[in-house]
């Protein structure tokens, strides 16, 4: 008895914290200064003119509105015709904002480009300081000069359209994921996000390599299911799955380290899985092992490639000392003067120590004074502000900030330029999916399937990493919107789904079923 009740409590207790954690993340979507009144008063105004005009022509010319919403409808509700709303949009975005650089965008440019690089640099410390930086310029080098070869001199054009492969091939994936897991799946379910990064085309960063693993490790999670439920069966999709695992856990870790946290989820839930499982025959263990040796040779094979390009290379000179300890993030995630983001004197503190254990002590030193500055309160304080600043903004920190002085498309540009004419416009657009996106969030804890429940504690995990390490800004949540919209859609389905079943909100001989116990499962 006392094992079932602890089983219950903390069931019980896992279900409320993760609850309370998205309630705050979609608090703060509504409280952001990115929604414009003016702008959705405006909106809804010009709906309902037409609205008001269409049904005043319709009763002065005797016009059958049904007959023809229900063809327009017909239409409308094809895949294809939101598919081609998509394409229009990327295309129209990445012909006027063709040329904009951000900041880490010209960087990855300077450095592919270079034969060597000066000590002492910029780039050359960011290099020795963050080796997965390195590592993946490497790589984005070995791609610009393969398509130099190929006589594709444009280096802008070159990085748009890797970032187009990413960032479409990611949302590709992410319908196979939500069409699997919702039975049903309408590619305008891909609207919401198209419009939410595609702004983001022409702008190319890690993050979009990043966008792309994560969705990848969910598709092979997925899959991983699937197989571990039919006791591992096929031998070549467990070949296929772990080496699609492999190599995106991979290439996320060296976009963004902290994304170890989806494969060491996905670790810890699949050892409790088998440990569970009743039934464990030959073919199930056979499975398992070819899984694992799989999974080892990938990422194994990979992290030599690796280390070999980067001690072969002659870029820069190998100096493991010179590497930013974990520490160094936490005292960063502490600055209460960037809101927990990147700081420059933060970074040179802790690279002028050159010894790993000289340099985890004076971090360790700062981080015991930040928090005796901060209080116990103060610092409570502080990760809900620092919560707020990372979680609540639906351009994900994208507006560009670099017009580049053209004329050309201006008023499209107008729309995605910081303090721009039309930008209110799309903030307050981006910021109104994004509030429906971390509502379904919220909703997703209507669903505890196994998939959901990995993401569930991945969103979780993640957001705990943001609040003690490096973050307080939109940007860290890209790495996270695949995640979010898996959540995000399964919750409202999930929604619809009660609302079809049995109303959330009914009065039965058992009393009152209210929202909250729906949100908490075993809470009867």
């Amino acid at each position: 008895m006392g094992e079932h009740f602890m089983k219950t409590f903390s069931k019980l207790l896992f279900n409320r914290i993760i609850l309370i954690m998205f309630l705050l993340v979609f608090v703060g979507t509504l409280t952001t200064s990115n929604l414009n009144g003016l702008v959705i008063g405006t909106l809804l105004m010009i709906i309902l003119i037409v609205v008001s005009a269409l049904i005043l022509f319709g009763h002065l010319f005797k016009f059958n509105y049904v007959t023809v919403g229900q063809k327009v409808w017909l239409v409308v509700k094809q895949g294809w015709t939101a598919l081609g709303l998509m394409v229009v949009l990327q295309l129209t975005l990445v012909t006027s904002l063709m040329g904009v650089n951000g900041f880490n965008s010209g960087l990855i440019k300077w450095a592919v480009t270079s034969n060597t690089l000066s000590e002492g640099s910029y780039l050359y410390n960011d290099f020795v300081r963050y080796p997965n930086h390195f590592s993946l310029m490497l790589i984005e080098r070995g791609i610009y000069h393969v398509t130099r070869s190929m006589g594709i001199t444009n280096l802008n054009l070159v990085f748009v359209i890797l970032n187009i492969i990413l960032i479409d091939g990611a949302m590709a994936i992410l319908y196979l994921i939500l069409r699997r897991s919702l039975k049903r799946m309408s590619v305008w379910g891909l609207v919401p996000i198209c419009i939410l990064l595609s702004p983001r085309l022409v702008v190319f960063s890690n993050d979009s390599l990043l966008l792309f693993s994560i969705t990848l490790v969910i598709f092979a999670a997925q899959l991983l299911i699937i197989e571990f439920n039919s006791g591992f069966s096929n031998y070549v999709k467990i070949i296929l799955t772990n080496v699609m695992l492999g190599c995106g856990g991979f290439m996320a870790y060296l976009a963004r380290p902290s994304s170890f946290i989806l494969g060491l989820v996905l670790l810890v839930a699949m050892l409790v899985a088998i440990g569970k499982r009743k039934h464990k025959n030959a073919q199930f263990i056979k499975g398992i092992i070819l899984g694992a040796l799989i999974l080892i040779l990938t990422i194994g094979g990979l992290t030599g490639i690796n280390q070999k390009n980067t001690t072969q290379q002659t870029i820069i000179t190998n100096n493991s000392a010179l590497k930013l300890l974990p520490s160094y993030y936490v005292m960063l995630g502490m600055n209460a003067s960037t809101m927990g983001n990147y700081s420059q004197i933060d970074e040179q503190y802790s690279a002028s120590f050159t010894k790993r254990n000289a340099q985890r002590a004076a971090n360790t030193k700062v981080i015991k004074q930040r928090l005796k500055k901060f209080g116990v309160l103060g610092y409570v304080r502080f990760l809900v502000q620092k919560n707020y600043h990372t979680t609540s903004d639906g351009t994900f920190a994208g507006l560009l900030d670099e017009p580049q002085g053209t004329a050309h498309f201006k008023f499209i540009r107008s729309f995605f330029f910081k303090f721009d004419k039309h930008v209110t416009i799309y903030k307050t657009i981006a910021q109104v999916f994004w509030i429906m996106i971390t509502l379904g969030l919220l909703l997703s804890i209507l669903d505890t399937s196994p998939l959901m429940r990995i993401l569930q504690l991945t969103q979780f995990s993640f957001l705990i990493v943001l609040l003690i390490s490096e973050g307080g800004d939109g940007s860290f949540m890209l790495g996270l919107v695949p995640v979010t919209y898996v959540l995000a859609l399964v919750g409202w389905s999930r929604l619809r789904k009660s609302v079809q079943d049995r109303s959330i909100l009914q009065v039965n001989p058992a009393g009152i079923t209210t929202l909250v116990d729906h949100l908490i499962p075993g809470a009867h």
